[in-house]
């Protein structure tokens, strides 16, 4: 090999490894970004589940409710025929 294609030869090298370095450096900053992406989407999805959570509980404590409702609906509506029927008597 002569000089000339030796010279070349090594320059092509020196690029390839100028390439590799800025291809690390382009990688490593992409891979840090979509942790960070990939830590924010996790974020979110708990937050959603934690609100998918709390509206669960809201939805079963409303149930609770409008059942307590309706029992003293009934409850009342007992009370008013025994206060209906001891005034009929009098």
């Amino acid at each position: 090999m002569n000089e000339e294609m030796r010279k070349m030869f090594n320059a092509i090298l020196e690029e390839i490894g100028r390439v590799e370095e800025k291809m690390d450096g382009y990688l490593e900053r992409l891979e840090t970004e979509t942790e960070t992406e990939v830590e924010v989407l996790h974020h979110e999805v708990n937050a959603c589940k934690l609100e998918s959570d709390a509206v669960g509980l809201l939805i079963r404590r409303m149930d609770q409710l409008e059942q307590q409702v309706g029992r003293h609906k009934d409850r009342l509506t007992r009370l008013e025929q025994k206060q209906n029927k001891i005034l009929s008597m009098v």
